[in-house]
């Protein structure tokens, strides 16, 4: 864990250095950064080498990892499983440019096991390779606890935008206790409060 936190470390580092360097060039556009890239490289990272990766107060892993079930490692919680399986991927129009009613729909199984108690569990999706991620409501954890292994199917509806749509990206967020009213849109994943954010590889828009 430690090693995941110094690599993000050093990676913010370069990124902050050339962002300076870029910008004492004298260029003319915004010499502000997008934290949410940062968030894209933990993401990346922990697909490419199959392990959770630490990201501010966020464990970024890969579907099917394995974590540790209690934040702050107390003797004894179970772990922590999510396994993300997208049954229909019906993506043809992601591409649509923002048409009405165009919609990119997805139908998922979420293998839920070990939840801590009163732990609350959302679908995310973004449209890549810049778009916001859009929440979904809460799903239904059907024990009290949920901390028994667990079917939930799922739907989701993400809006295409204007922009060019190069592959879609699902994550499924645990939170340790239910957060509150979040918005439909963040920019980042970290920014929900979620304890975990448990992501699949992005899938490409199907040919139309």
């Amino acid at each position: 864990m430690h090693a995941a936190r110094w690599t993000m470390r050093r990676i913010e580092a370069l990124v902050v250095l050339a962002t300076l360097l870029v910008a004492g060039c004298g260029g003319s556009g915004s010499s502000g950064f997008d934290p949410s890239f940062l968030e894209g490289l933990a993401i990346q990272q922990a697909l490419d080498e199959g392990r959770c990766v630490a990201y501010r107060e966020l464990e970024v892993c890969p579907s099917g990892a394995a974590v540790p079930g209690a934040p702050g490692g107390f003797p004894g919680a179970p772990d922590v499983r999510i396994d993300v399986q997208v049954e229909r991927a019906d993506v043809a129009d992601c591409a649509g440019g923002g048409d009405a009613g165009a919609r990119c729909a997805f139908a998922v199984v979420v293998a839920t096991d070990g939840l801590p108690p009163g732990a609350e569990v959302r679908l995310a999706a973004r449209l890549l390779p810049d778009g916001a991620w859009q929440l979904g409501a809460p799903l239904a954890v059907p024990s009290a606890d949920g901390s028994g292994a667990a079917l939930l199917p799922a739907t989701l509806e993400v809006r295409p935008t204007d922009g060019a749509v190069d592959a879609v990206q699902l994550a499924v967020l645990v939170f340790a206790s239910p957060p509150g009213a979040l918005p439909a849109e963040v920019d980042e994943l970290a920014s929900t409060g979620a304890s975990w954010a448990f992501v699949v590889p992005a899938l490409e828009p199907a040919p139309r």
